[in-house]
Parts: C-alpha cells; structure tokens; sequence
C-alpha cells in the first residue's frame, strides 16, 4: 500500500529526473552550439589563409614569376626547362634562376610549416609535374568534385592524430598562367588544381572546452538549486503528511481499543469512523454502518426512537446535551441498554464538521438496577410482615455503602499511585521508555530519554528502538532471549547510538510490568559511559606511577655507573701526556656517556619526575644542532628537510631535553618508512586561543614556538593514535621496541609547560607538532659567550661519603687533582665517625643521600650537632622529586644530580666554601 510520503517522494523523484534531463538537454544543446562556433570559426580562418596565398599567387603571376639567385636550396627547376628565359645572369655575373609562384607558394607553406607549424598548406594538381604535389586521397576526391563544377569543399578530418579542418579551392587556369603551364595542354578557364589549407583545431578545442566548462558550472548550480527547492518542498510535505499520520495514529489508537462504541457522524448523516467495539455492543460490524447509515436508526428500540430524537435535536441546540440510556435491538434480536452520550464538533472557522457520538453498554447494570428496583418494590408490599428482613437488607444497604466506600477509596489510592509512577518515570535522571513486549514500539519514554538520545517524544512513541537506530538487532534479540529466560535483566551492558553519531556506553534493566490487563516492557538504562572514562583515566595514571617508580630505580644504579665514567674520562682528559688518538677515544668515551646520562633524563622525563635545567634558548639553534645526529639516526634512505621561518623563537627549555624529543620523533618517523619518504623538520610561531588549548592539560593562551616533525610514512589508525604516548605501548615486533620513546618525549614536553598534538592517517604519513610556550627575552642576549673557565682548586679538607666504591675514588681523584685533602667514608654511620675524629679540619661534607646503616639525611642531621655550620653537599642517583617525596631534602640543602660530572663537582664543591668563609678571610 503506498502511503501518501511514498506518494510524496515518487512526485519529487519524477520532478528530479525532468529537471535533469531539462537541464542535461539545455547543456547538450550550448556544448553542439559552441563545437558549431568552433568549426565556423577554424574554417573562415582557413578561407582567409587561402585567399592571402592566393593574392600572393596572383602578384607573383602578373610579373611573370620572380628572379632568386640559383643556389642549393633553389637551384633551376626542372619543370621550367621548356622556358628559354628560365635561367640569366647579371653583369656581375651571378646566375638568377626563374620560382614561379607555384614554386614560391610551395616554399612558403613548408618555411610556415617549420616556423610556427600552425595553419598548414599544399598546392596540389590531378596532373602534377612536381610529385611534392601529389594529393592525398581526401584532396583528389575535392579535385575531381571541381572538375564537376564544386566550387569549395570543407570538412573536419584527423591528421597525425589530431583534428583539422580542412579547406580547398581550385586554382583557375587564367592568361598570366599560361607561361608555365601552357606546354601541359591546359586552356583559360580550366581547373589546373587547388591548394588545400588545414587549420588544427586544438587551440578552438581549447577555448571551447573552456566555455562549455563554464557553462556546465553554471547548469549545475542551476540544477543543484533546482534539486534543492526539489527536496526542500519534498521534506515539508513529508513531515507535514508524517505528522497528520501520526495524529491520526495516536487517536485510532485510543478509538480502536475503547470498549465503548464510538463513531463519527459527518453532517450530512454519514459515518467518518466507527470503533471495532461497535461488534460487542450491537452485533453489527463497522464495514455494515459505512455501507448503510440508516441502520443506525433501525437498531434503536421502538420505544425509545421518539425520546432519543428529541435528544438528537437538543443536542444540535445546544451542543452539549445530558446522556440518555436507551434500549437497542442487537443483530441476534436481544435486547441491550446503552448510555448514549454525543457532541457537535466545530471546525476552526467555527462552521459544524460532524458530531462524535459515544455509547456504552450498561445492559449489565440495567439489569442489576431493575432487580434492586423489584427487590425494593416488593420490601414495600411486605414491610408490614417482613420487618425483621426489612431490618437485615438495611444492614446489607449500609454494608454495600461501606463497600462502594472502600471501592472509591481504593480507585482514589490507585489514581494517586499511577500519577506519583509517571512523576517518578519523567524526572527519573536515568533513561526509561515502556514499550510494546511484541513489536518493541515505544508507548512512553521519559525526559531523560529525550536529552541523551536526541529524538523528541513525538519521533520516539511509536516507534522502535531498532528503527531509531538507537540498539543494533543483535543486542535487542540477546536481551530479549535473556528476558524470556529469567522473567527480567538486570546490568545488561549495551551502547547506544544517539541521534548525533555519539555512541553511550549504558547497562540496561529490563521488567516486565502490567499496564491495563497488558503485558508491557518497563526499560531503564544508566548511561556509564563518563565512568568508564574516569576508569581508563585512572589505569593510565597508575600505569604512568609505576613506570616512575621504576625508572627512579633505574636511575640510581645506572647514573653510579655514569658517574665513574664521565669522572674518570674527565681526569684522563687532563692529564696532558695522552696522544691526539688517544684524546680523541677518550673524548668518544665521555660524549657517549653524556648522551647515555641524557638518555637516563629523558627516561624519567616522562614520568615528569626528572630536574630539567632550562634556559631562554632560540629553538631554531636546537635543531640546527642535531641535525647532523638526526641524520645518522633516519639512515640514508630518507630525505631529511629542515625549515626555519626566521621567527626568533626564544624558548625557556634544557636544550638536551628537547633534542632528546626530535631524536625519539625521528626514530619513528624513520621506523614509519621501511622504503625511503621524506622527513621534513619545520619551525614557527603560532598563535594559540583558548577553544584550542581547552582540551590540553594546564596550557595557556599565547604565543608559541612550534616545531613540526613530519613524515610521508605509513601512518597511524585510530586505535594507535588513542595509546600513542603510553609507556610500553608499541607496533613493532618483539625485540624491536621498548614503547617507551614516546611516552618519554610527551612527559619532556609536559615538563615544559607545553603539548603536543598528533594528525595521522592510515598510508599518509604523520605530523608531530611540539608547543613550546615563547619568552620575551631573546636568547642571544643571555647566552654564555665562550666555555666555562677551568674551576679553581684549593686545599681545605673534605669529607667524602659514598657507599659506591667506583664512585667513592671516582669523586677522591677528582678533588685530590685539585689540590682538596679527602677523607674517605663508606656509609652514614662511618661518615659521622670521621667527621667526629677530625671535625676541626673538615670545611665541607660530600654525601650520597641513599646509603646503608645509616641515610645521608640522618647523617647530616647527627653532624650538625657536633659542628651546626658545616656546610653539606648532597648527590644522589636518584631524582629531586623522589628524594622531596621521602622527605630527606630540606629547603636550601645543595642536591646535585647523578651523573655528576668532574668539572661540574670542583665548581660546586669551590662556591661551597667560598660562601662558608667569614667576612676578610682569604680564599685558600
């Protein structure tokens, strides 16, 4: 059955198609016309070259032809033999030689032919004495045709692949002619030849296309508005025909399902509607009364046909009568009350468009009324004899009235507790719908319904979740399978799709409930999905906690290591009887130590627990420093491109650090392209607002320096790209990954109060961008100019603490080189021993802060009770936050961080008792 939308969209759709095909036939027709244009246009251009040739021709004839000097390129010609002035010679003696204009046309058209290669032209004859003018088939079947009187011939023909036009016009034997050619027999008047002229149409190809490229803009627009108003007109009509079907729906439903009989009379006696119940009441179904109005009067009883006209034309006074109860005649003949009640029902411009009628049968409480009246009339006859009975039935009266009391009572308490159920199913904060249990429509759904899914209550009632689109099917049939089993779900985890494309991860309860004698769904749905987030949230934290905690350990052990070998690479370098060769090992030694304590940095870095050191830097200087490694890390295989934009992009950032996040970037960038691509580092400044910086972690507005890292590699999905930065995540395969490269750049960036953002597609390539917030004062103003001097030695005592031995005579070489007494302690409790023994001598303490037996905090804490002014030097393995966390490092208490490097150590350990000395003591 087709619906009047079906009806809708099939006029919209035949109105498409014939403004297509309006519009598809008005472009055919500008495209023919232009291709027209084209050809017009090419063929009096050829016309025009001929008639030029043709003058030439003619000037060249009237003077007999023309003299050149007899060279290679126009030596004498043969075909002019028979002319005895062919050939003279001037008195200079240089030998002239006779072109005659057929000759010289000839020469003409192939130097145009070189020179621009453009109109081509060719003299041509049936009877040709030079075989250059032979013609070619198309030429000969035009030659003939003007042997039969033609006088033009034109057509569009393919040459060496291309289209031309093409154009010839015979050559008329006249007078001057005949000089040359009259030894051939030819007479004046006869047609001798032609010459033919090809005009290539590419260059008119061209600016056709053009024009009918632009047409075709413009009948498209013309068509796309023409298929929107199309639409436009055809939604409208939809939703207007959509809402009156829904109307109408709504009231059948309540109609159909009434137990009363109800109909419609139109005001000139017909029936618009009547209920399926009419059956019940009189016998009689709804296709009878449409058939036959007039039944309706015969049903009425006899008795009662003058009492319910008088009651119809109150009514129609009126508009708004008392019910009446009256007998009917049912199609088996029995006799049955009704309760008849009617309205007149007026338009909006007031006028009367029927009246609705409803009847309800009261057959059972007539009865039960004319029993009681019998029952009463016959108490009245024997109230004399039967008092005692009397007495009893006015206490079964009393009793009954109790009874009705209690009944209303009860419908009271059933009243209140349905509208208290719909308070509580509207404002209820979770999604609640009730639903057919057959087809799954929707009877009612709740505010809550509406806010999350998107659909108003009047989309949703009616419809099905399923055709809302709101559940899959499956998920429907296993809830459903699961309802059957056990009479009810409970924590059923399901998603559902809002009207927006968001998808709400909920878990779902289900009972099943009676609603007027029905059976019917009660569904409620608690939307989890912020939980699940926050869940996900706080397994990401622990995850990023633990990896802390495990590179602080780490980080102590490795940096002990550290430490002894960037010392004693240091005091190697010193000694000056080392060869170059030598010199140059070690320096190797001490640099890769250096990127291997770096390499430690940045693998706390990510875990934010790492001490940067930063400084006002200009970010273009840090990638021009590690270009050079950055190409060793890509390979040769991959191009490497680096652009600066010459902003002045002064950063406050420990410049290892950030080479530590190109390194990591370019090492996956190199990963990314197995096969070669292009790695392409740029800088910039970027303005960045607030709706930008919303989504990231503690940033600010404002300006920033940003480097860019991008590849042309394989690119990323969107799974990978949700655990880029979590550490141990990895695509590689075991053994040729750790996943902790990015997880370290992003806590390096997050160190610098900046983020990063990733774009990446599946087969194109990835782009890194690193925020970096901008300083005001420029770098080169701050920047230290030459290397640090050599720090100054001296001769004080100080006490060494370090439960390390390498470490422990790494530290004892270094401050003995410089000139320093050492007293050597291997744990916390031994370095408060020593410090006992000799505490006047001993100027400053240098102590692990984790030891054995005894802490460095503790120790300390001990020797500030025997000398409360010794100055004390902590260093540790350990991280600065790691040790706050422990509460061993007080505000004010120097810390450096393992590795320790010599100079650095001398330097620290130099401005330590220089600021322990009294006002006019001498340094040492």
């Amino acid at each position: 059955m087709i619906t009047q939308v079906g009806r809708i969209n099939r006029y919209a759709l035949f109105v498409s198609i014939f403004w297509t095909a309006v519009i598809a036939c008005a472009f055919g027709w500008l495209s023919y016309q232009q291709w027209n244009n084209a050809l017009d246009v090419a063929r009096a251009e050829a016309r025009a070259t001929f008639e030029k040739d043709t003058l030439y021709r003619k000037w060249a004839a009237d003077h007999g032809g023309l003299y050149v000097p007899a060279t290679d390129r126009t030596p004498p010609s043969p075909y002019l033999a028979h002319i005895p002035e062919r050939d003279v010679r001037t008195p200079s003696g240089r030998l002239l030689t006779l072109i005659n204009p057929a000759y010289m046309t000839r020469e003409v058209f192939q130097l145009a032919n070189r020179e621009k290669a453009l109109v081509r032209g060719h003299i041509t004859s049936l009877r040709p004495l030079n075989p250059a003018n032979e013609p070619d088939p198309w030429e000969e079947r035009a030659l003939r045709a003007f042997e039969r009187g033609e006088g033009e011939i034109s057509g569009l023909q393919i040459m060496d692949g291309q289209r031309h036009m093409r154009l010839i016009q015979p050559f008329v034997v006249e007078e001057r002619c005949l000089k040359c050619h009259a030894f051939q027999g030819y007479a004046v008047g006869q047609v001798r030849g032609g010459v033919s002229v090809s005009v290539p149409l590419a260059e008119y190809s061209g600016f056709t296309g053009r024009l009918v490229a632009g047409g075709a803009a413009a009948h498209g627009i013309i068509w796309l508005l023409g298929l929107g108003m199309i639409e436009a007109g055809r939604r409208a009509l939809s939703r207007s025909s959509q809402e009156l079907q829904k109307s109408e729906e709504r009231y059948r439903t309540v109609a159909d399902y009434t137990a009363d009989w109800e109909y419609w009379l139109t005001p000139d006696g017909r029936f618009e509607y009547v209920s399926p119940s009419c059956r019940n009441v009189c016998g009689y179904t709804q296709e009878e009364f449409y058939r036959d109005p007039s039944l309706l009067e015969r049903i009425i009883h006899p008795a009662s046909w003058q009492r319910y006209n008088d009651h119809w034309h109150a009514e129609s006074a009126t508009g708004y009568p008392e019910p009446i109860d009256f007998p009917i005649i049912t199609r088996d003949g029995q006799e049955r009350w009704i309760s008849h009640v009617c309205r007149t029902v007026y338009g909006g411009d007031g006028t009367v468009i029927g009246r609705r009628v409803s009847n309800r049968d009261i057959t059972d409480r007539k009865r039960a009324e004319d029993l009681l009246q019998e029952q009463t009339v016959q108490l009245e006859q024997e109230v004399t004899e039967r008092q005692a009975a009397q007495e009893s039935l006015q206490e079964q009266a009393v009793v009954l009235e109790e009874e009705i009391a209690e009944r209303i009572n009860a419908e009271e308490t059933i009243r209140q507790s349905e509208e208290k159920f719909f308070r509580a199913f509207q404002l209820a904060p979770l999604m609640m719908t009730i639903s057919d249990i057959e087809d799954g429509a929707f009877l009612e759904v709740n505010d809550k319904f509406v806010e999350l899914s998107g659909y108003t209550r009047e989309e949703a009632i009616g419809a099905t979740s399923a055709r809302l689109g709101l559940i899959t099917a499956g998920d429907r049939a296993r809830f459903l399978e699961l309802l059957a089993r056990e009479g009810r779900v409970s924590e059923f985890a399901l998603k559902v799709h809002t009207r927006e494309g968001r998808v709400l991860n909920c878990s779902y309860f289900g009972e099943l409930i009676t609603v007027s004698g029905r059976t019917r769904l009660l569904s409620i749905v608690l939307d989890v999905t912020e939980h699940a987030q926050l869940e996900e949230q706080l397994r990401h934290s622990q995850k990023l906690e633990a990896v802390g905690r495990l590179a602080g350990g780490i980080a102590h052990d490795f940096n002990n290591i550290l430490t002894v070998i960037m010392g004693c690479g240091t005091i190697l370098k010193m000694d000056g009887t080392l060869a170059d060769r030598q010199n140059e090992m070690l320096g190797q030694i001490i640099r890769s130590a250096e990127r291997a304590a770096q390499l430690t940095r940045g693998l706390l870095a990510f875990s934010r627990r790492q001490v940067i050191k930063p400084q006002n830097v200009d970010l273009d200087e840090i990638v021009r420093g590690v270009q050079k490694f950055l190409g060793r890390v890509i390979g040769e295989d991959i191009q490497f491109k680096s652009i600066f934009n010459g902003a002045g992009l002064t950063v406050s950032a420990d410049s290892g650090q950030i080479e530590q996040v190109l390194i990591n970037m370019a090492a996956n960038a190199r990963d990314a392209m197995p096969r070669g691509g292009l790695l392409t580092i740029e800088t910039a400044l970027e303005q960045v607002d607030a709706p930008f910086v919303k989504s990231q972690d503690n940033a600010q507005p404002g300006p920033y320096a940003v480097i860019s890292v991008s590849d042309t590699g394989t690119g990323m999905d969107e799974e990978t790209l949700k655990r880029l930065f979590e550490p141990f995540f990895t695509t590689k395969d075991v053994g040729k990954g750790t996943g902790l490269g990015m997880a370290i750049a992003y806590g390096i960036v997050k160190q610098h109060n900046g983020f990063v953002t990733v774009a990446s597609e599946e087969g194109n390539g990835t782009t890194f961008k690193v925020y970096l917030p901008i300083v005001e004062e420029r770098a080169a103003e701050l920047a230290a100019g030459a290397a640090p001097a050599r720090p100054r030695g001296g001769s004080e005592t100080i006490l060494v603490a370090e439960d390390d031995e390498s470490v422990r005579a790494t530290v004892n070489d270094t401050l003995g080189r410089f000139g320093y007494d050492v007293i050597l302690a291997v744990d916390g409790e031994d370095a408060v021993a020593q410090f006992a023994a000799r505490q006047d001598r001993i100027k400053l303490v240098v102590m692990d802060m984790i030891m054995p037996k005894m802490s460095g905090k503790r120790a300390y804490e001990e020797i500030r009770k025997l000398k409360p002014g010794v100055k004390v030097l902590f260093f540790s393995g350990y991280t600065t936050d790691f040790i706050r966390s422990r509460g061993d490092l007080d505000d004010g208490v120097e810390l450096l961080n393992k590795p320790v490097a010599p100079l650095e150590l001398v330097t620290k350990v130099r401005e330590l008792l220089d600021s322990a000395q009294r006002p006019g003591e001498a340094s040492p």
